[in-house]
């Protein structure tokens, strides 16, 4: 006989109750990992930026937290025993995985149904609802201010510099118009133009002069 429903079907409840605490847990240090990154990334040049994508990086955090919950309850027999130290059921649901299935007895059947009982009756959720980790999340601060202040400079420096940008930006913008109207006399001039206009873009797409 196998394991009985009852008692399948109460630790699957308490898998999927420690699965999401795990995650929980899980999460602050894969999301704080992932931050500490971003913040890291955004101290260096536009290249290094572009190869840290926020919301792959966020995904992937979260998605490293869920496999790891769901590798460390994997084993009915783990959530077993941990749902037995919580709701000190006295090991009756790592019993209940331990009776024997190929042969019957009355002592094992006394057993199963005993348990069962004692599953029907038990509420899960009671013992396994997940608390959120306030303590640990306080530390996902430290990233958070870090990458505030790292924008909050680039802003800055992005205010003080507009004026240089707007100035050499259109001194390219009159070079190239006198390199096109030379142009019209002289074809080398053309590639001076080309060479105008491409540190024009360069210089859009630039925060610094």
């Amino acid at each position: 006989m196998a394991v009985d429903g009852t008692v399948l079907r109460q630790l699957r409840e308490a898998r999927r109750w420690l699965t999401l605490q795990q995650f929980l847990e899980y999460a602050i240090w894969t999301l704080l990992a992932a931050l500490g990154v971003l913040a890291i990334s955004r101290m260096g040049p536009p290249q290094a930026q572009a190869s840290v994508p926020v919301s792959a990086t966020i995904v992937i955090s979260f998605a490293l937290a869920l496999a790891g919950a769901l590798w460390r309850w994997k084993s009915v027999r783990v959530v077993a025993r941990e749902l037995d130290a919580r709701a000190r059921t006295k090991d009756r649901f790592l019993t209940a995985l331990d009776l024997p299935t190929s042969e019957e007895s009355l002592l094992s059947d006394a057993a199963r149904r005993e348990t069962s009982t004692f599953a029907a009756r038990l509420r899960v959720g009671d013992y396994l609802r997940p608390k959120l980790p306030w303590r640990n999340a306080l530390w996902l601060l430290l990233p958070l201010a870090a990458l505030g202040l790292i924008e909050g400079l680039k802003d800055w420096r992005a205010a003080q510099l507009a004026p240089e940008l707007a100035s050499a930006r259109q001194l390219l913008e009159q070079a190239r118009t006198v390199a096109e109207h030379q142009a019209e006399v002289d074809k080398e001039f053309n590639q001076v133009a080309e060479k105008l206009k491409e540190a024009e873009q360069e210089l859009a797409e630039s925060s610094e002069p």
